[in-house]
């Protein structure tokens, strides 16, 4: 069982477990807002290279919005998960 301690003690094993844990002891979903749709939009037409978002990245978005998560935590669980899955 994945512990929910505080991100700043930097949870073990894969950020992908530990952030669908965190965001189902909340609740929390993720849910695209127009905002997301028009980002999605202008960075394809500025030629942004980007590749979609996955799970682990919309659920630290849904975190951050409903306040689970700090800025400095969503970005510091975000690099790690990157690191991870481009390893």
């Amino acid at each position: 069982m994945i512990q929910l301690s505080a991100v700043s003690q930097r949870p073990e094993g894969l950020v992908a477990d530990y952030v669908r844990a965190l965001a189902g002891a909340h609740g929390v979903t993720y849910k695209p807002t127009a905002y997301d749709a028009f980002a999605e939009t202008a960075s394809r037409l500025v030629g942004d290279d980007l590749p979609p978002a996955d799970e682990t990245q919309d659920l630290l978005i849904a975190l951050y919005r409903a306040k689970v998560i700090t800025d400095q935590e969503r970005n510091d669980l975000l690099v790690r998960h990157l690191r991870q899955t481009r390893a």
